[in-house]
């Protein structure tokens, strides 16, 4: 198992969603469990972007949640936590450009984001 078989969310305030269960991940740092009630954005796309990359786009969809959380957490590097990111898109069959573009986009914008979390 890669992922859970089934994602379900919780609308929670304007830009936010919540996880309505635990979301398992598996990755090649390992097994992650995503605890109910973890709460996200998604993936921050500009919403003029989004005919061409979108945060409910499913390629994307199970790797956001999990980059947010790997962000919260801090448990690995922000370029081995990025580079989850991009593993995981390709493991839910993003294409090779619009993977990349995502990948670089939180390797140049994301460093605050990082920091806000820091520990």
């Amino acid at each position: 198992m890669r992922y859970s078989k089934k994602v379900t969310l919780t609308f929670n305030g304007r830009k936010l969603v919540e996880l309505s269960e635990d979301l398992h991940i598996k990755s090649s740092k390992g097994h992650f469990v995503i605890p109910k009630g973890f709460k996200t954005d998604l993936a921050s796309v500009p919403r003029f972007l989004w005919w061409f990359i979108a945060p409910t786009d499913w390629f994307i969809l199970v790797p956001a949640i999990m980059h947010d959380w790997l962000y919260m957490e801090q448990i690995f590097t922000r370029k081995e936590s990025d580079g989850l990111f991009l593993e995981k898109m390709r493991d839910f069959h993003g294409g090779f450009i619009k993977r990349y573009l995502a990948w670089l986009a939180v390797r140049v914008f994301a460093q605050k984001p990082w920091n806000s979390y820091g520990r």
